[in-house]
């Protein structure tokens, strides 16, 4: 038999062992090393007594009993009781039971446990279960919804609600399938990866709008589509155009060129109104946040996918930049916010609405009564590959005509 290794016994605070462990050793040690007389055996144990300490000193008192390693044993049982160790209440374990956590992370692996390999959710089970036992509740179910309800989901999909005991919770936990297992920590990688990759870029985007609205910046993720809402421009109507300040002084007399003026629009009808309203109502407004900017971008996808290169009426609707004023509030079509006029907007660069939102922005005010605004768009394309270059298009030929387009 392989000897272990024995600490030195001192019968002070330092000890790292508990009294009746050491004699345990000490007898484990008589039979590995075949030492059978008390003579022997005595002689032994005092090897392990530590040099110097209280338990020395006891040993070479003339009292302490020496005749047989019975009676040295009692002596010294009664000299160096075992410390009482603190003991846990039952509600102290019910408490330790209900705060039983296991993420998604720990699924799948393997640990180390009563020296065998074995799976975590396992060695979870193993856990729990002793623990109720302990506070004496295997049979029932208190508290077992508070554990249940923070399983990871790979887990609390396939584990319902109405668990007979903590003993069947245990078991229901121990008889997942590995397969399924797996396969939720794969899918919850993969999320988990996705859902930091969108928070990196949404971080990345926003410093970028904090620190620099320049054009060229070429560390921008949106470059691309910056320069081409830079090369937006709104001017105002030539001068040269429209109705003459005299309709009656051209040389035709009272014809001049008030026939040649743009007709006003026919107020719209209940009907119109309602389609538009409706079509408002596909794609929301967004707050001006890290997730409503994620979430404006994932709409100009689907209207992307909805609409293709189809222009831009009151059927088809339109993702407006987050942060803007409600169309048909008289807001600015060039910055799509209110309390300025579009020929007085202060606003360049990427702080102007993209070329299709002015446009709908102005189909909107033309039915729901917005005050009718000069609107001269000039696209300037610029090159560069861009997911979004088509929000810059021409949607319905109309831009730049001064009045916003006509309602569609």
């Amino acid at each position: 038999m392989q000897l272990e290794n024995i600490p030195e016994f001192a019968g002070t605070q330092e000890d790292t062992t508990q009294p009746t462990d050491f004699l345990k050793m000490i007898k484990r040690s008589f039979v590995a090393t075949a030492t059978s007389t008390n003579a022997q055996q005595i002689s032994l144990f005092e090897l392990y007594l530590k040099s110097d300490s209280p338990a020395e000193e006891w040993f070479n008192d003339a009292k302490t009993p020496k005749g047989t390693w019975a009676e040295l044993e009692q002596e010294f049982k009664n000299r160096f009781p075992n410390v009482t160790k603190a003991t846990k209440t039952a509600t102290e374990l019910e408490r330790e039971l209900g705060a039983m956590r296991i993420t998604t992370e720990e699924l799948g692996k393997t640990e180390k446990y009563r020296g065998e390999e074995v799976y975590t959710h396992m060695i979870f089970a193993e856990k729990i279960l002793d623990l109720a036992k302990r506070a004496k509740v295997e049979t029932s179910t208190s508290g077992l919804w508070t554990v249940r309800d923070k399983l990871p989901e790979v887990l609390r999909e396939k584990i319902p609600e109405n668990q007979a005991s903590w003993t069947a919770f245990a078991q229901a936990i121990k008889d997942m399938d590995m397969g399924h297992i797996r396969e939720g920590v794969r899918k919850h990688k993969e999320k988990t990866a996705y859902d930091a990759k969108v928070e990196a870029n949404i971080s990345f985007l926003m410093k970028q709008r904090a620190v620099s609205t320049t054009v060229g910046d070429p560390s921008s993720p949106t470059k691309a589509i910056r320069t081409r809402l830079a090369n937006t421009a709104i001017s105002p109507q030539p001068a040269n155009r429209g109705v003459q300040s005299d309709p009656f002084g051209s040389a035709s007399g009272g014809a001049g060129n008030i026939f040649g003026a743009r007709p006003a629009r026919l107020p719209a009808t209940e009907e119109e109104k309602a389609t538009l309203r409706a079509s408002l109502n596909l794609y929301p407004i967004q707050q001006e946040t890290p997730e409503g900017e994620v979430t404006y971008l994932e709409q100009l996808r689907a209207w992307r996918r909805t609409n293709g290169d189809n222009p831009v009426s009151k059927t088809t609707g339109f993702p407006l930049r987050p942060g803007g004023a409600p169309p048909g509030s008289g807001e600015c079509y060039g910055c799509g916010r209110t309390g300025h006029r579009r020929i007085d907007c202060p606003s360049t660069g990427n702080k102007r609405v993209p070329q299709l939102e002015a446009t709908f922005r102005a189909i909107c005010g033309s039915i729901l009564g917005q005050p009718r605004r000069a609107v001269q768009m000039n696209y300037i394309a610029s090159t560069g590959e861009d997911e979004f270059a088509w929000l810059n298009t021409a949607s319905t030929g109309h831009q730049g005509n001064g009045e916003g387009p006509p309602a569609v």
